[in-house]
């Protein structure tokens, strides 16, 4: 079934990556019969797995992810694509609570900074000179205010 664009996206999914080989990927594709390569539109967010050895005792990790009319491309229905990788029998993933709904992703935690293409990060690389959100328009470092060195940083 398509979705139809028509503003923002709040993709969001729980996660339990184990193993640092494995990892999500969230993958944009125009609709239609076949979701292949040919049809991808961009890939938005990745996730990667931790070193942690224990399943049970890891923790579930909630991904947001915000989609926005630019990263689709002008198309107006498109599919989410969830691409997994695991490369040792002892990783695993599990997925929980995907949901998707219209407007921007809120986070419930007060220490990170959602990107444009949904990438998480920690506030503390906001407003830090480096661009740290990976694609255009590096939105970790827009609305930070004015610095010109000789009366300190603005933060906003």
């Amino acid at each position: 079934m398509p979705v139809v664009t028509n503003g923002s996206k709040c993709f969001s999914y729980w996660t339990k990556l184990i193993g640092i080989d494995t990892s999500i990927q969230v993958i944009l594709v125009k609709y239609g019969k076949n979701i292949d390569p040919k049809t991808q539109i961009q890939p938005i967010s990745i996730t990667n797995g931790t070193n942690a050895t224990n399943p049970i005792n890891s923790p579930w990790t909630k991904v947001n992810v915000n989609i926005n009319p630019i990263q689709l491309r002008n198309t107006t229905e498109f599919a989410i694509r969830l691409k997994g990788k695991i490369n040792n029998p002892k990783s695993f993933i599990a997925l929980d609570d995907v949901t998707l709904r219209d407007g921007v992703c809120i986070s419930s935690a007060q220490n990170l900074f959602y990107c444009t293409d949904g990438t998480q990060l920690n506030i503390s690389q906001v407003c830090n000179f480096v661009n740290d959100c990976p694609h255009p328009p590096f939105d970790d470092e827009l609305n930070c205010g004015a610095c010109d060195f000789e009366t300190g940083i603005s933060l906003f």
